[in-house]
């Protein structure tokens, strides 16, 4: 009231640290992830079939003062992990990508064999086989076969009688792809 005494008052205004631990990108061998989506934690990628070499997987966080450190698969079928740390240390958000391979296909044969002799011109994309009987045969044939692929299934089921047929059903490792092929004797 007197006008000569002040008093000041400092008001100091500090930005919080950000509490944002998202990720803005995530690539497997510099391709963005199909269907990225920072809320989203957890991707499961299946590579194709026979693929061996474990992809790299980075990441950019959203703010650029987050931190991230990302864990690589170490082999196939697996896991990278990424952490990212907020610019505040403590709000954290985990990120996991799961790598595996896709089945094999492959519903072909390698072999075909009639009483234990190759089909002559046996051709895997051959699917139908007439063999002419010498006269007077009266035993059926038995047809024994090898899947292409060691983790596909054979199914014969021999020719009942002369005039027959033999029916071979190879389902592939991936429990759909099927190939049937066929004796006719």
């Amino acid at each position: 009231e007197d006008g000569v005494t002040t008093k000041t008052y400092k008001v100091n205004f500090t930005i919080a640290p950000n509490i944002d631990a998202s990720l803005s990108d995530l690539k497997i061998d510099g391709v963005t992830i199909s269907g990225f989506d920072p809320s989203i934690t957890e991707y499961n990628v299946v590579l194709p079939y026979g693929t061996t070499e474990v992809p790299i997987v980075t990441a950019t966080a959203t703010d650029a003062n987050a931190t991230i450190a990302i864990t690589q698969a170490t082999g196939l079928p697996g896991t990278a992990t990424i952490v990212v740390r907020a610019e505040d240390g403590i709000t954290t958000r985990t990120y996991t990508v799961n790598f595996t391979v896709a089945a094999n296909t492959d519903a072909s044969l390698s072999v075909l064999k009639i009483d234990g002799v190759t089909v002559e011109g046996f051709d895997p994309e051959v699917l139908a086989y007439t063999i002419e009987l010498s006269y007077g045969t009266t035993e059926v044939p038995v047809v024994t076969a090898t899947a292409a692929d060691t983790n596909a299934t054979v199914i014969i089921t021999q020719a009942a009688g002369l005039p027959g047929t033999a029916i071979i059903v190879v389902r592939a490792e991936d429990g759909v792809t099927t190939k049937t092929y066929k004796v006719n004797f």
